[in-house]
């Protein structure tokens, strides 16, 4: 049957990761954030991930979130008039 050593390396792959931690970077110092682990993980496990996964997507800009942000006060700010409070 083989595969013995894959089911190791991939169930020491998932117990070892901060899936918690940083999507990118250092993680205690060993060179990889959490998507170098996905990435690892489904390499071991044979799935296929795109080009944008591989190369770890695009980052959010802050200005959409600052605008978010804007809209949700804007919204609360509405709310207030027309009722009231």
């Amino acid at each position: 049957m083989g595969g013995g050593g894959r089911v190791d390396e991939v169930g020491d792959l998932i117990l070892g990761t901060v899936w918690d931690g940083e999507l990118e970077g250092e993680e205690d110092g060993d060179g990889g954030g959490v998507r170098v682990r996905r990435n690892e993980l489904a390499g071991l496990m044979g799935v296929t991930r795109s080009e944008s996964c591989l190369r770890g997507g695009k980052k959010r800009k802050k200005r959409k979130k600052e605008e978010e942000l804007k809209d949700v006060h804007e919204s609360y700010q509405s709310l207030v008039d027309t009722k009231g409070f």
